[in-house]
């Protein structure tokens, strides 16, 4: 992002006298063919989300444990669980979404890879019924919760984490917070670069505008407070939100793949991605 731009975005929050009430969304699951593949090509090495996905494929990779089984929230296309499958082959990987084009693509990607240790499921996430109590042993969820339709129910996915950790278990939940103004949205959407996809800026548009709060992540940790979360967000202005719980048995080094796949980034996304690791740090 460019320097002048970020901090215009700042200035105008941190001048925002009043905070902007949350929008759902009006499509909660991605069914749209064309929306679909312009947000999967937008997490490659070259579209608008790959320096958010190379972020969290760091911050997951650091820690998840040494085996067990890891659920993806709101997997998507695959992103973050295609690599991070092929990463850690001893690991089971199960992919959840309620979006049957994007599961679609997902499996597709991890039968042309051969992954023999991923599994999907068309679930609400919300609602982890098929899944039994402390059975997994790692949660992330990257960039999905703001498809949630109410608090509740992002309340409810937090108690459903809970339910389903081990007791030893980690997890990563990060996602978009919500803005203050309507300015500094549109100095996020206008920084997207030349020739992103219209229905992809609408759905940018459409997922800052649907962000929960601070507040409401706090409120929403509660069940999840025993296993002593860091809640983070960017410096300024909580453009992304996140808590993270390690396993107590993580990883400690990023892998050479995960350099490679860093290697793969445009500069000027590159320069995005060290932009958001300068940015984030952790609050309470």
């Amino acid at each position: 992002m460019n320097p002048l731009r970020l901090c215009k975005i700042l200035y105008s929050e941190l001048t925002a006298k009043t905070s902007q009430e949350r929008i759902p969304e009006t499509d909660l699951v991605m069914t749209d063919v064309e929306a679909v593949e312009a947000f999967a090509s937008a997490g490659n090495g070259t579209g608008i989300m790959a320096p958010y996905y190379q972020f969290a494929l760091e911050r997951i990779a650091r820690a998840l444990p040494a085996h067990g089984t890891v659920i993806d929230l709101g997997c998507g296309s695959g992103a973050l669980l295609i690599p991070l499958a092929e990463l850690f082959p001893r690991l089971q990987f199960i992919g959840i979404d309620l979006s049957e084009n994007m599961l679609n693509l997902a499996k597709a990607e991890s039968t042309k890879r051969q992954l023999k240790n991923v599994t999907f499921l068309r679930e609400n996430f919300s609602r982890l019924s098929p899944i039994a109590d402390n059975s997994i042993d790692f949660v992330y969820c990257s960039m999905a919760i703001h498809h949630l339709p109410t608090v509740t129910t992002l309340d409810e996915t937090c108690q459903e984490v809970g339910r389903v950790l081990a007791s030893q278990g980690g997890f990563f939940l990060v996602d978009f917070g919500r803005l203050k103004s309507d300015q500094a949205i549109r100095l996020f959407i206008d920084d997207a670069p030349d020739g992103t996809p219209q229905v992809l800026l609408r759905d940018y548009d459409a997922s800052m505008r649907a962000a929960f709060s601070l507040d409401e992540w706090r409120k929403a940790l509660q069940p999840l407070r025993g296993r002593n979360p860091k809640l983070m967000t960017t410096f300024g202005a909580p453009f992304i939100v996140g808590a993270l719980c390690p396993h107590p048995t993580s990883q400690t080094l990023v892998l050479r793949a995960l350099h490679a796949n860093r290697s793969r980034l445009s500069r000027r996304y590159f320069f995005d991605y060290l932009a958001l690791r300068f940015l984030f740090k952790t609050c309470r």
